[in-house]
C-alpha cells in the first residue's frame, strides 16, 4: 500500500505545483509561480525545482526573460526542503535577477512539488495488490467449526481413483494372453498331439448304448423288440435277427400239443460279433448243443469259453421267460454271454425252446424280433414277412439242411373256414412274393405262409385250432 498524502506549498502527490508571490518590475508583470517540470520552476524571478527524490534543487529563475536570474539553493535536504515520503518532494526557491532592460528585478520566491503516481487521496486507506516485494502485508486463510450442516465448508478427503491401476492389469493380461498364444511350437508337435486327442476322446462323449429286448415263448408267441405282439405259426426256418453283424434263425415246428401250429424249436446264433462261428441250441429232443458242428456242454452244469470272445453257461440257474408251471428239476438254461453286449438265454424243454435276447442296435435290424425303431406298428407278422420274406433263404440259410413241413388237418379245417375271400387272395399273392423259390412250389410251405398272414395276429390261433379236431 503507498500513502497518498499532501505536499507543501498546495501539491498534491502526481501533480506538479508552483507557488509564490507575483512581482512586478519596470512595468512587466513577473509570475510568481513558475511551471513545475521535473522539479524546474521558471517565471518573473520566482522559481523552484522538486526532484521526485524529495530534493529540492533550489530555484532557476529568470527576472522576466527566460535563462535570466540567478540560482538559489533552496528545497529538498538543503534550504527550505522537506522529504515528506519517497517519491514526493517540497521545495522553496529565492532569487533574484538582472534584466537588461530592467536593470535589477527584486527577488522572487517560488516553491513547487513533485509526484509519482499522480493521484489525490479520497477516503480510507484499502488494502490493494501492489505487486510482488512492493508492499508490506501478506495474506492469510482461516477456518472456524460451527457446527455439522451449520456451515458452507466441510472437510472432505480427496477421492482416489484405481482405474489406472486397473487398466494397467488388463493390458498386462492381455500382453501374457497374446504372448502365450503367439509363441511358436515345435513343428515336431503340431498335429501328432491333435490326432492321439480325437482318437482317445471320442469313445468317451458317445452316448451309451441303449439295450432292448425280445422274448419268445410257447407256439410262439413273440415281444418284439419295440413292444409288439406277433405270433409266426407256420412250419419253416425264420429270421429271428438279421442284420450285417448279428445273425440269428430259427426253426418254427408244430407239436402234438399245439396241434400243429409251430414253436420254436431251436436256434443257430453267427455273424461276425462271434467271428462267424455258429453256435446252435434246441429242445432237448432235438440234440446236443453244438458250436461249428461239433458237440459243447455235455456236461451240466458247464462251462464252454468261445474262441474270440464269449462264454456259454449251462445249469439250472435264471428267470423263465414263460411264467407256466415247470418242474425246477426240468429246468435246463445256456447262457450265452457274447461280444458287443449281445445276451441270449435258452430254455431247454423236451419239445421247444423259450428264448430271450437282450442287445443294442448294431445296425440295421430285422426279423421276427422287429427292426428296434421305437415303434410297434409295423412289427406285425405280415409286414416283417413283407420286409424279410416268409421264410430264409437258401443262400442264407445258417442250418445244416432245410426241415420237414408240416400242416396239420386241424390247420386246414380252420384256414378253409376262416380264410377265404379277398383275404385268401391277397395272402396267396404275398405268399408267392415273399417264399424264396423253391419253397413255393410245396403245398405245405405255401399253407404254412398262408396262415401265418392270415392267422399272425392272433396270439390264441391255438384256442381257434382245437375247435377243428379232426
Amino acid at each position: 500500500m503507498i500513502y497518498h498524502g499532501a505536499v507543501a506549498g498546495g501539491a498534491a502527490h502526481g501533480t506538479a505545483m508552483a507557488c509564490g508571490p507575483a512581482a512586478a518590475y519596470g512595468g512587466r508583470a513577473v509570475a510568481g509561480g513558475g511551471m513545475a517540470g521535473g522539479g524546474t520552476v521558471v517565471g518573473g524571478g520566482a522559481g523552484g525545482a522538486a526532484v521526485g527524490g524529495g530534493m529540492g534543487a533550489g530555484g532557476v529563475v529568470a527576472g522576466g526573460r527566460a535563462g535570466a536570474g540567478g540560482v538559489v539553493a533552496g528545497g529538498g535536504a538543503g534550504a527550505g526542503g522537506v522529504v515528506v515520503r519517497p517519491g514526493v518532494g517540497v521545495g522553496g526557491g529565492i532569487g533574484g535577477g538582472v534584466d537588461p532592460e530592467f536593470g535589477v528585478g527584486p527577488p522572487g520566491a517560488g516553491c513547487a512539488a513533485a509526484c509519482t503516481t499522480c493521484s489525490v487521496a479520497s477516503g480510507p486507506a484499502v488494502m490493494t495488490f501492489v505487486g510482488q516485494g512492493e508492499g508490506e502485508y501478506i495474506t492469510e486463510t482461516s477456518y472456524k467449526y460451527v457446527g455439522k450442516g451449520a456451515g458452507i465448508f466441510s472437510m472432505v478427503a480427496p477421492r482416489k481413483s484405481f482405474l489406472p491401476q486397473i487398466a494397467a492389469l488388463i493390458a498386462l493380461l492381455v500382453v501374457i494372453v497374446l504372448v502365450i498364444l503367439l509363441w511358436p511350437s515345435p513343428a515336431t508337435t503340431t498335429t501328432t498331439p491333435m490326432t492321439t486327442t480325437l482318437s482317445t476322446t471320442m469313445p468317451t462323449t458317445q452316448a451309451p448304448l441303449v439295450k432292448k429286448i425280445c422274448e419268445f415263448w410257447g407256439d410262439p408267441h413273440i415281444k418284439s423288440f419295440d413292444g409288439a405282439r406277433l405270433s409266426f405259426y407256420g412250419d419253416g426256418e425264420f429270421w429271428v435277427v438279421k442284420s450285417e453283424r448279428v445273425k440269428i434263425q430259427g426253426v418254427y415246428m408244430g407239436t402234438k400239443w399245439t396241434h400243429g401250429l409251430a414253436a420254436t424249436s431251436k436256434i443257430v446264433v453267427s455273424g461276425s460279433f462271434v467271428n462267424n462261428h455258429k453256435i446252435v441250441v434246441g429242445s432237448l429232443e432235438t440234440g446236443a448243443i453244438t458250436v461249428d458242428g461239433q458237440p459243447v456242454l455235455a456236461g451240466f452244469p458247464s462251462t464252454y469259453p468261445l474262441e474270440g470272445g464269449g462264454t456259454l453257461r449251462y445249469d439250472a440257474n435264471g428267470e423263465l421267460v414263460d411264467k407256466a408251471d415247470h418242474d425246477p428239476s426240468t429246468t435246463r438254461i445256456v447262457h450265452m454271454d457274447l461280444p458287443s453286449g449281445v445276451s441270449i438265454t435258452v430254455m431247454r424243454w423236451e419239445n421247444y425252446i423259450d428264448f430271450k435276447i437282450e442287445m443294442p442296435k448294431l445296425g440295421e435290424i430285422d426279423g421276427s424280433c422287429g427292426n428296434f425303431n421305437g415303434r410297434t406298428d409295423d412289427d406285425t407278422t405280415e409286414k416283417i414277412m413283407e420286409r424279410i420274406g416268409a421264410r430264409v433263404a437258401d443262400g442264407d440259410l445258417l442250418f445244416q439242411h432245410r426241415h420237414v413241413i408240416a400242416f396239420t388237418a386241424e390247420m386246414q379245417a380252420m384256414l378253409t373256414a376262416q380264410c377265404t375271400g379277398t383275404a385268401l387272395t391277397k395272402a396267396q399273392a404275398e405268399c408267392s412274393r415273399e417264399l424264396p423259390a423253391p419253397s413255393a412250389a410245396s403245398p405245405n410251405t405255401m399253407n404254412s405262409c398262408l396262415f401265418d398272414h392270415c392267422f399272425g395276429y392272433n396270439q390264441h390261433a391255438l384256442r381257434t385250432a382245437k375247435t377243428y379236431g379232426v
